[in-house]
């Protein structure tokens, strides 16, 4: 995602807090039963959503690959055992650099 942004895609931030409110809104109109309702939203917001995943997908494959091939050395970067989860250190990988931005730059390319 941070490639994505060097190359003028949407900021990652801005994408998170459309997450936050506007698909909250979508996944909770789904998960109590108004999907019909939410339909046109849904339709409007499929490109968007799309986009997202499709970033996150390639951020988490390439930060896999890292994670295997240099498991201590990111492990460390990140806070996490060695022998943790790749789950579990990609999370705090994210968490690092949403709280201090360029903080897991490196790892999340």
């Amino acid at each position: 995602m941070i490639d994505d942004v060097r190359r003028g895609a949407p900021n990652p931030r801005v994408e998170a807090r459309w997450l936050n409110s506007e698909g909250r809104e979508l996944r909770n109109a789904i998960a109590h039963g108004n999907g019909r309702a939410a339909e046109a939203d849904a339709a409007a917001s499929y490109e968007r959503l799309q986009a997202i995943v499709r970033a996150l997908l390639r951020q988490y494959i390439g930060f896999a690959t890292r994670w295997n091939a240099d498991r201590e050395s990111v492990a460390e970067s990140v806070g996490v055992p060695p022998a943790g989860s790749l789950a579990a250190a990609y999370v705090s990988a994210l968490e690092s650099e949403a709280r201090q931005p360029g903080s897991a730059r490196d790892i999340l390319q």
